[in-house]
Order: C-alpha cells, then structure tokens, then sequence
C-alpha cells in the first residue's frame, strides 16, 4: 500500500491479501513484471477522494493474473491499458473506473457483476475507449454487462470476443468505429443498443 503512487517495473511478485492486493492513493503504475495476486477485495484498488486526476492505473507491460472477491482493476479516475497480459479469472467487475482507455495488450477476463464499468467515481468524463488490444470477456448469468458505461462508449479498434447475455450498455454514445467485435460466435458491424443478449438486432430490456 502507498499513500501517493505505487510503481512496479519488473520481476516476480506473489500476493495473497486479505484486503486489497495492490493500493495507492494516487496511482498504481505497472511497467513489467510477472505479478499474482489473489485478493479479498480488489486485486489493484487506487483511490484518492480530495483530487479528482488522482486515483488512476496505468499499464505498460508485464504479465498479471488476478482473483478477486470484488474488483479485478478498480481506479477512482482513468485506468488507462497500453500493453502486458492480464488474466482475471475470477470478480464481480473486471475493470471499473469513470474514464477506461485500452489501447493494447491482452485481456481475459471472467466476472459476476460487470466486465468493464465506467462509473461515476470522480469529476471526469464518463467513458470506455477502445483503441486496440486482444479483450475476452466472460459473464456470469444475471443482471451482468459485459461493457457498461454510464456515459459514452466507442470502440476504435482491437479484438473483442464476448460470452454474455448482456453485451454492451451505454448510457450515452454508444459506438462501433473500427475493431473486430463478436458477440456469442456472431461477428457484429455495430454496437447493440441497451441490453443485448446474443448477435446483432437481438434487444433486451
């Protein structure tokens, strides 16, 4: 735990938490390095209420496989993903903060609640973007989002494979620009609107 940032830039770290796994104030910065944790709350948790910029996660590189009993990668403002491996095998959300940005990398991820959730948590603009990058998504049955934004959501780019009832929820904008997206073995040329539960055209409530 930090109380303003917390940097990693490689070798071997194994976690077991009873708690958070990884925790900064300010930010968490993860550069390289072969990282395990298994946490009793969030696997990386940064959160910082008096600044509005604060609480945010970047990440570089490296390999990270993650269980949690709450959230894989929760950050209060940006959690921005430019490359590495991440496993997340077991959550309720996958990735949770107000402003998501994946622009590469390889993602697999497994939760209960929501896969990707862009959430009011500081002052900034609420939204997913995608602009590359290998991304899975496996959801449990239930009231689940694979992404889920409560604001806009746009996906530029990258590979996105999805297994759930409900596939993309935006609040706001919700858009296919450029990228491969298939939802439950069918290939889609654009974003379903609301809840989704399989191909294109299929309307949920």
């Amino acid at each position: 735990t930090s109380k303003d940032d917390l940097k990693i830039t490689g070798g071997n770290l194994i976690v077991y938490a009873h708690d958070d796994g990884l925790e900064a104030n300010d930010s968490i910065r993860i550069y390289d390095g072969n990282i395990s944790i298994e946490a009793g709350a969030d696997a990386l948790h940064s959160e910082n209420d008096e600044d509005p910029l604060s609480g945010y996660i970047y990440i570089q590189s490296g390999t990270l496989d993650i269980s949690a009993a709450d959230d894989g990668i929760r950050g209060n403002s940006i959690i921005q993903i430019d490359g590495g491996i991440i496993n997340i095998s077991t959550c309720k959300e996958g990735i949770e903060a107000t402003h998501i940005q994946i622009n590469g990398g390889t993602l697999v991820i497994y939760a209960t609640d929501d896969g990707i959730n862009a959430t009011a948590r500081s002052t900034i603009d609420i939204v997913i973007e995608v602009y590359g990058g290998d991304i899975s998504v496996t959801m449990a049955s239930g009231d689940t989002d694979a992404f889920d934004s409560n604001g806009d959501l746009f996906i530029y780019g990258g590979d996105i494979d999805i297994a759930a009832q409900s596939s993309f929820d935006a609040n706001g904008t919700a858009q296919l620009v450029n990228g491969n997206v298939t939802i439950n073995g069918t290939a889609v040329a654009e974003l379903p609107q609301g809840r989704t539960g399989g191909g294109p055209g299929r309307r949920g409530r």
